[in-house]
């Protein structure tokens, strides 16, 4: 095989790979922009998924326990990084 032959195939895997990635970019991209998907609850954010109500009504399994202020509070106010100033 010659050096020009080498050179020419080496030239077109590189701009294979390039147009690849480019494509696979642009699907990202665009997949991104598209709107979220809703499914039970309003989303704030794209992809952010699915956001309950806070409160012990909103969770998927019932608390034995009594539901206090500073529990409202904590769920109101997470995932903030602050706890509530109940305490």
């Amino acid at each position: 095989m010659s050096k020009s032959t080498t050179v020419a195939v080496t030239m077109t895997a590189v701009v294979s790979a390039a147009a690849l990635l480019l494509t696979a970019f642009k699907a990202r991209r665009s997949r991104d922009k598209a709107a979220p998907t809703r499914t039970a609850g309003p989303a704030v954010r794209r992809g952010e998924g699915r956001i309950r109500s806070a409160g012990p009504e909103g969770m998927r399994t019932r608390i034995s326990r009594s539901w206090s202020k500073v529990d409202q509070a904590s769920d109101e106010s997470f995932p903030a990084s602050d706890p509530p100033g109940y305490y």
